[in-house]
Order: C-alpha cells, then structure tokens, then sequence
C-alpha cells in the first residue's frame, strides 16, 4: 500500500497533464501536480472536477540525487518537493484549466492552485475560498462562495483578474491565444476487429 505522498498523477521535471473524461473527474484523497514547466487540462464532458478531501499537510519527495553545482562541488537536489493534495500547477510560467461545462469545478478540501493563470469554466463553481491563483483568473460560473475568495497577489489590481472590456489589448490577444486553445477534435475510431 502507498503512502499519501506517493498518490497522484504528478510531473516533476516539467511536461503537461491532459485529461479528457466524460463523467467525474474525482482526485479524492491523492493529488494532480505539474510541478516544473507544464500546463494542467482537465475537462469533463458531462460531469464535474472535484479536486478531493487529500491533507494540505502531505508532503512528497523523491529520493534526494547528489550532484555537481557550477563550482564543482557536490550538492543534494531535492528538486521536485512537494506538498499538499488537489489540483495544482507549481510554475508561473505555467496555466490551469479546468472546465466542466455541464457540472461544477469543486476545490473541496484540498483546494486548487496555480502558480501562473486559471482559467474555470463550469456551471458553478465550488469552495471557491480554497482557489489560489498567483496570475490572472478567467473564467464563468455561478461561484457559491463570495468571489473575492479567490485570491490573486496583492500587487495585481482587482481588474486585471477579468478580461472584461476595459483589460486592454494584451487582454484581446489572451483571449484569441486561449480560443485556439480549446479547439478539440475527437474522433472514434472503432473496438478494433472482431
């Protein structure tokens, strides 16, 4: 049996993580990381993301590897540390999304976090005062938790968390790099033969 530091579906030296589903998607009591540079998708069809009840306590680690620095000396890395449960991207560089068009977007106890910009779309979104967004939040949904709970750093303004029409031209060209984005095409290509 695996300890809580050892569930979960986690990148640690960069890569993304895509998840297509047509139901749940559940995390329960594990986690979903990118930890490096790597975008994070999930997307459930016909269901809702839960990001689960995991401790924000658990704290996970590969082995430590000794290494040469850029002076020749030997040092421990312990990159690719961890903590917590739920849904998180670790890097600024990188983007969450998370859209679950007939269902919720639910940060249960273990929350969500990101680094770099969320993008959410749902029909509502869940305990939302355990969101963390470090860049902007985009997104829609009916949020049953005062909005203001989703917290951005203090040094961006309350308006640039949205793109709505006063955000600019930089906010114009997010918004197409994004629309490209959610092109998915999908195609059933059989069982196999019998």
């Amino acid at each position: 049996m695996r300890s809580p530091s050892q569930l979960g579906i986690v990148t640690v030296n960069g890569g993304n993580i895509s998840a297509l589903v047509r139901d749940d998607f559940a995390v329960n009591q594990s986690r979903v990381f990118t930890l490096a540079k790597g975008d994070l998708l999930l997307f459930s069809e016909a269901g809702s993301i839960d990001a689960g009840r995991g401790a924000k306590t658990v704290v996970g680690a590969p082995a430590p590897v000794l290494r040469l620095d850029n002076q020749g000396r030997l040092v421990f890395d312990t990159s690719g540390s961890f903590s917590g449960s739920g849904i998180a991207v670790l890097n600024a560089a990188s983007d969450l999304d998370l859209y679950a068009p007939a269902g919720d977007i639910n940060a249960g106890e273990a929350g969500i976090r990101s680094k770099g910009n969320a993008f959410l779309a749902a029909e509502r979104v869940v305990n939302a005062i355990d969101i963390q967004v470090g860049g902007k939040v985009t997104g829609g949904g009916k949020v049953d938790a005062a909005p203001a709970a989703i917290s951005v750093p203090p040094n961006i303004p309350q308006a640039q968390t949205s793109a709505g029409p006063g955000s600019g031209d930089a906010a114009d060209d997010d918004r197409k790099k994004r629309r490209r984005r959610r092109n998915l095409l999908l195609e059933f290509l059989g069982f196999g033969s019998s």
